[in-house]
């Protein structure tokens, strides 16, 4: 199982918002940080993961530069849990720069892999 800290969050954030916007080539990307069976709830709105890949294309689409400043990270490893805060700050394809503030609260499977993660964020 890999070990949960600031790198391996950074690397799961920049993995969900950088690179290629083709569905196959996040599907390749997130493989190392979702279960088959993940599902997210962002913001109350639950999804699985083909719509998690879905939403992953319009954001991969719309952002060019990333870079995340870990602010808070606690690791439960005996239950598979873990809770993050994170700023995001973004460049998108028409330039404009903004920021957004990220709480992340999940569960990860006996792999390390990401079976469920509930969300919040406010722009900065």
């Amino acid at each position: 199982m890999p070990k949960i800290d600031a790198s391996w969050v950074t690397s799961f954030v920049e993995c969900l918002a950088v690179g290629s916007s083709s569905p196959d080539d996040i599907r390749n990307d997130v493989d190392a940080f979702l279960s088959p069976s993940y599902v997210q709830n962002r913001h109350g709105v639950k999804s699985n993961y083909e719509d998690t890949i879905l939403h992953l294309v319009q954001v991969r689409s719309a952002i060019v530069e990333l870079k995340v400043e870990l602010i808070d990270l606690v690791v439960d490893e005996t239950k598979g849990k873990f809770a993050s805060r994170h700023v995001a700050y973004v460049k998108n394809k028409e330039g404009k720069e903004s920021s957004v503030e990220v709480a992340l609260f999940g569960s990860f499977d006996d792999e390390g892999k990401l079976t469920y993660v509930y969300e919040m964020s406010r722009q900065l």
